[in-house]
């Protein structure tokens, strides 16, 4: 599957996050309304692409299991997932984007350090 460039997951959930504040109201409808079943499978969805889309590019000349992609996808689509759900509960008040790109200066080359680890154990 071919995705666009995505630069970081930080810039995945600022570009959800931006959309769900624009539309406060009706991501707060949705979250509390009957069919939120339909926002989170939704939004479940788009965290996988973004997550998928930044993994597949930003390695896609690594030697990584198709197994251990799995599961780092799967990891930071439950990280995205919960980030983004934070804000209809009014989980979080403060500039999204600042958290999202101070999230990302914290965890800085984690991701790496996986996919590394990933291939050279599955190299031996």
């Amino acid at each position: 599957m071919q995705h666009p460039a995505v630069d970081s997951l930080e810039e995945g959930l600022d570009v959800a996050a931006s959309f769900a504040m624009k539309n406060r109201r009706a991501a707060r409808y949705l979250y509390h309304s009957a069919n939120r079943d339909l926002f989170e499978q939704h939004l479940w969805r788009i965290c996988e692409y973004v997550v998928d889309a930044y993994i597949s590019t930003a390695f896609a000349d690594s030697s990584i299991e198709k197994a251990d992609k799995g599961i780092l996808i799967r990891y930071y689509k439950w990280v995205c997932f919960g980030a983004v759900m934070d804000m209809p509960r009014g989980g979080v008040k403060d500039d999204m984007q600042a958290i999202y790109y101070r999230m990302g200066q914290l965890k800085e080359g984690m991701l790496e350090e996986m996919i590394n680890r990933s291939v050279r154990e599955n190299a031996d």
